[in-house]
């Protein structure tokens, strides 16, 4: 049950000063900036700049919560997987799942995890995000918003980076990804698609689109129009560069979703009409010019950037998908095991292949708790909290053809819902012109 949020006033903490509190809040705006930067590992090793500063972040706000008793209520939801994912993987250490092991297209090869590393991986994902989003709110209530808006912001970074290095301008990506490419070699290559600080261009698609529906949100504030009108041509430069078919497509419903639930849309729908023009202008120049020798690596549903390149890689998929329902036969209760959960290109497959029905309906059950609350959020006045249940609603439906789970930079838009249930945020974010 979710915890009935408690009254507040004002935005900062009365127990700290302002200087205190913005000092103390800078570590998580940073790392929900760079969050989606997966390539961008600063002392090397498995750990992004990202994951450092979400470290630092819990290390200064959960001390300063405590002492200075702020209020502050968990969800129950956040403890769902926390209990089913356990469960599943003692599971199958008790019971191992025979002859379980099979080709991973889209992890690099030496890069095969055991079922326990994966759901440390993903427990981090699902706790340490959420928790420090929730303890810097509950310092400065206005975190919420400036954690999306530092997303969003890193989104666009990224956006550029894919989109200088299609045009051939810069080898960003490359040079910081050491000029290799995550996927395996030896089964299917990137070729002329870009994922700029991300580890692929399927998950580059996949920020873009969870961060479109917050740029409409912060198009319709008057501050932040024009800044956000140049965002949504940077995010739809960088969809465009990631050749993903199911983003570029689920995109246009995203944004006209979006849109409909603006409160009031006179701003905002000036800003994107214009937005949207100079992007087609745009778009369509550098699809006939510069990039017309490669522009069917970037609108791949025409056959894609080699012949039967896409035909091939929906083969691929259809082969996972059958490899998947094979193991849910299998192993129906408990599944194959947790290190199969990013294999299947369907979240829900995925879910029922690697650990059964068990982790399915606590994974359901979970994302179904978020969603209620974001209504709730929705209906009490909260307007940030309807985009956020597009963002992870869009999320959900991309996951029928995309694998993308267990990542860190995915649960940033759950840990704004979980910190607006926790700290009881009351406000009314106004979003239009009176």
């Amino acid at each position: 049950m979710t915890p009935v949020p408690l009254a507040v006033s004002g935005s900062t903490s009365a127990a700290y000063s302002s200087t205190v509190v913005r000092l103390a809040v800078a570590p998580i705006l940073l790392a929900s900036f760079t969050c989606t930067w997966a390539i961008a590992k600063p002392f090397g090793g498995p750990f992004a700049l990202s994951d450092y500063l979400l470290a630092v972040s819990l290390l200064i706000t959960v001390p300063m919560v405590i002492l200075g008793r702020l209020p502050f209520a968990i969800p129950g939801w956040i403890f769902i997987p926390g209990f089913v994912i356990p469960v599943c993987v003692l599971a199958r250490q008790l019971d191992p799942a025979v002859h379980s092991w099979r080709v991973l297209r889209v992890q690099i090869q030496e890069d095969s995890r055991d079922s326990f590393q994966m759901a440390m991986i993903w427990l981090a994902a699902l706790y340490v995000v959420p928790l420090a989003i929730i303890a810097a709110a509950a310092i400065e209530r206005r975190v919420v918003d400036w954690v999306m808006g530092a997303y969003v912001a890193g989104v666009v970074v990224s956006c550029v980076v894919a989109t200088t290095d299609m045009l051939r301008l810069t080898r960003i990506a490359s040079v910081l990804n050491h000029h290799r490419e995550v996927t395996n070699p030896l089964d299917y290559r990137w070729g002329e698609r870009q994922a700029g600080l991300s580890d692929h261009p399927n998950m580059l698609g996949m920020v873009c689109v969870i961060a479109l529906p917050i740029v409409v949100y912060f198009m319709s504030q008057r501050r932040w129009t024009w800044f956000s009108g140049v965002a949504f041509i940077a995010v739809y430069g960088g969809l465009l560069a990631s050749g993903s078919r199911g983003a570029q497509a689920i995109s246009l419903l995203t944004v006209l979703v979006a849109v409909l639930c603006l409160p009031t849309k006179r701003t905002a729908l000036r800003t994107l009409s214009v937005s949207i023009l100079i992007m087609i202008m745009a778009g369509a120049v550098l699809l006939s010019t510069v990039l017309a020798q490669y522009r069917n690596w970037f609108l791949r549903f025409t056959g894609g950037g080699e012949p039967n390149e896409a035909q091939s890689s929906n083969e691929n998929r259809l082969g996972l998908l059958e490899q998947a329902w094979s193991d849910f036969q299998r192993y129906p209760l408990f599944g194959a095991g947790i290190r199969h959960i990013g294999e299947a290109h369907n979240l829900y497959l995925q879910l029922l292949a690697a650990d059964g029905v068990v982790l399915a309906a606590g994974v359901l059950a979970y994302f179904f708790c978020i969603l209620r609350d974001c209504w709730d959020l929705s209906n009490r006045g909260v307007v940030l909290a309807r985009f956020l249940l597009i963002s992870i609603g869009t999320w959900l439906v991309l996951g029928m053809l995309q694998n993308q789970l267990v990542d860190r930079e995915l649960y940033f838009t759950v840990g704004c819902v979980a910190a607006l249930v926790a700290t009881g945020t009351p406000r009314h974010v106004k979003t239009a012109d009176p």
